[in-house]
């Protein structure tokens, strides 16, 4: 707390020590720090009653430095950020999650992430009124994002009810997860014969409706869809 000059009287001190003190209590906090200048001997008296101990000595000097003095910036520069403009409203630059830099496609085109949208081009948005981003699909042996062959980045698809809308856990939107499979002792993302990346189904009842663990987890069958 800064207390402006003129209200810098012993009083008002006083009362805000009191009632810092008392709240701190309230919060159980573990110290309580007040730094009063060294000339006001009025208040380190009004304080000692207080049980409040010395614990350090500060000293300072003023310097004179006329307005025209041309000072050093003690703040460095910031870097140039490398951010390429947006094709849509939303879309978010996909970076390499080890060294940051931007991420681009077969063309040398920076490549972005998109918020879900409908048939007719409008936002998919959650029970929280938030845009939906799909999950890049990464390669599980380099870590590295996942394209198609016509250079699209590859992202899990999200996760409906029967009623054809969003499905939601603890407010997270829900996504197929990826098929995987061993190959040659290493896990690798499963494809069908034409070369597409599988994801898992939905496990359901017989009415239709996507089944729970106990948890309110969706609960994915092990066989996959494309």
């Amino acid at each position: 707390m800064y207390v402006q000059p003129e209200h810098r009287q012993s009083e008002n001190i006083q009362l805000l020590t009191n009632i810092a003190i008392k709240k701190a209590q309230e919060m159980e906090v573990s110290d309580i720090d007040l730094l009063i200048a060294a000339d006001k001997k009025g208040i380190q008296a009004l304080l000692k009653p207080l049980d409040l101990t010395p614990t350090a000595v500060q000293f300072s000097k003023h310097y004179e430095i006329s307005l025209n003095t041309k000072s050093p910036n003690l703040h460095p520069p910031h870097p140039e950020l490398d951010i390429p403009e947006p094709p849509l409203p939303g879309a978010i630059p996909l970076r390499d999650p080890k060294t940051n830099e931007l991420v681009y496609n077969n063309q040398d085109k920076p490549v972005f992430i998109y918020p879900i949208t409908d048939a007719n081009g409008q936002l998919i948005k959650t029970s929280k009124n938030l845009p939906i981003y799909p999950i890049p699909l990464r390669d599980p042996q380099t870590k590295n994002w996942i394209f198609d062959a016509d250079g699209e980045l590859l992202v899990s698809p999200i996760l409906k009810d029967d009623k054809g809308k969003i499905f939601e856990h603890q407010g997270m939107v829900q996504f197929h997860p990826p098929s995987y499979k061993m190959q040659g002792g290493k896990l690798v993302l499963e494809k069908d014969d034409s070369g597409n990346y599988l994801f898992l189904n939905v496990e359901r009842d017989g009415q239709g409706n996507i089944v729970l663990s106990p948890e309110g987890i969706p609960i994915f069958q092990h066989n996959s869809l494309t």
